[in-house]
């Protein structure tokens, strides 16, 4: 069940459960130290990614410009791989879910086809009865008693359930992308301390033999989980979060490109250029001169 401390109020739980055709694998937390929101650098993860508001209000803004404003009884899902950063707004609490998904059977109603047809942010406004279920949740979490596991999971089905009704009505038509999703708890705790990781050291040189040993794993076994959890080496990963900060600071700061060069970790602002442009079409100057007022 929940690691929890009363006073400052953090949890982290765990949940399988099957629903229709989808097969689920839950994590959530309070997403907050003593009910603070705090923001965070442009980020990814290989899960769908659900934001809630318990009170006040936060941002969710992707790396290219789109943004959520996330307000009492408003919920946000991320798909996998939407680079995305949280800025805090007003004095808020949150809750953040996070979870992965097999198809468990051709039976029932699509819900693995409804999850997988979304492609970008999606904001579900004046949704009090899913925020309801995040609190009895919540509670549960913090304040764990006879059968709590079992009502989670109650809580849980009926979330997704009531999630599920509100995207079908909304329509989304657009088509699944090809991602393979992580599918278990260990995955799920494995690229958040990866991702913790490369960004407390992305203005450092970094090699793989450091995550390894941050992990507790061998180097081997580090490569393998790079390619199960994100589908390509520790050295495109690292690449890939280095380039996406570095859009975040051409974006939110004036900084030089060359500070902000060293900021992500190159020595070489010739080696930044040529990367930045390879991998997103433009300069680094050009990208600031596009998106310095989003």
């Amino acid at each position: 069940m929940p690691n929890s401390t009363a006073y400052e109020e953090i949890f982290y739980s765990a949940h399988s459960i099957t629903i229709e055709n989808l097969s689920l694998t839950v994590s959530l937390d309070n997403g907050s130290i003593e009910d603070r929101v705090a923001d965070t650098q442009s980020h990814s993860h290989p899960v769908f990614e659900i934001q809630g508001s318990l009170s006040g209000s936060f941002l969710v803004k992707e790396a290219d410009g789109a943004c959520a404003t996330v307000e009492r009884d408003t919920l946000v899902l991320i798909p996998p791989e939407v680079y995305h950063g949280i800025r805090a707004s007003t004095p808020a609490k949150r809750f953040t879910l996070r979870f992965s998904m097999l198809r468990a059977s051709e039976e029932g109603e699509d819900l693995y086809g409804c999850f997988r047809s979304v492609q970008t942010l999606t904001v579900l406004e004046n949704a009090p009865e899913l925020i309801s279920l995040m609190l009895r949740i919540r509670e549960e979490c913090l304040h764990p008693g006879a059968a709590s596991l079992s009502l989670c999971k109650t809580y849980l089905s009926e979330f997704f359930l009531l999630l599920y009704r509100r995207l079908s009505a909304s329509k989304l038509t657009a088509h699944a992308k090809a991602h393979t999703l992580s599918e278990s708890d260990d995955a799920n705790a494995r690229y958040n301390k990866i991702e913790i990781f490369i960004n407390s050291h992305i203005g450092e040189p970094l090699c793989e033999e450091q995550l390894a040993e941050s992990l507790g794993l061998s180097v081997r076994q580090t490569s393998r989980v790079m390619t199960s959890i994100f589908g390509m080496s520790f050295k495109k990963k690292l690449l890939q979060m280095r380039l996406h900060h570095a859009k975040s600071l051409l974006a939110t700061t004036q900084d030089p490109v060359e500070r902000i060069a060293a900021a992500v970790g190159y020595t070489s602002p010739s080696g930044f250029h040529i990367a930045f442009r390879q991998a997103f079409g433009v300069t680094p100057t050009e990208y600031r001169a596009k998106n310095e007022n989003t």
